[in-house]
């Protein structure tokens, strides 16, 4: 028994529902033209054996598109995260050495 094959449309929604990055309404015109072009091109595999390679260009390019959203997005959010933890431990070295400096005084 053989597995049905993956449509692009299908992959492609596994890839919008991993980060919520691309849930922001900047992204609604790039992510509807993606879908449209998943669909189009699995109706040229499942009608023609394969897809143009111009459709398959340009959603190519759109999933780099996608891919380097949800990068950037996580770069930001680790960044922000990072400037709010506490402070790393040579500033809590030179935290606890100012607080024994002040208490030999």
């Amino acid at each position: 028994m053989t597995a049905a094959p993956t449509t692009h449309a299908a992959e492609l929604e596994v890839t919008l529902s991993s980060d919520v990055a691309l849930a922001g309404p900047e992204y609604a015109a790039t992510i509807k033209l993606a879908r449209d072009l998943a669909a189009e091109l699995d109706a040229q595999v499942a009608r023609d054996g394969a897809g143009q390679t111009r459709t398959i260009a340009t959603y190519a390019g759109l999933l780099g598109t996608l891919r380097r959203a949800v990068r950037d997005e996580r770069e930001a959010r680790r960044r922000a995260g990072r400037q709010a933890r506490p402070a790393g431990r040579l500033a809590k070295i030179q935290e606890h050495a100012a607080r024994a400096a002040g208490g030999d005084e």
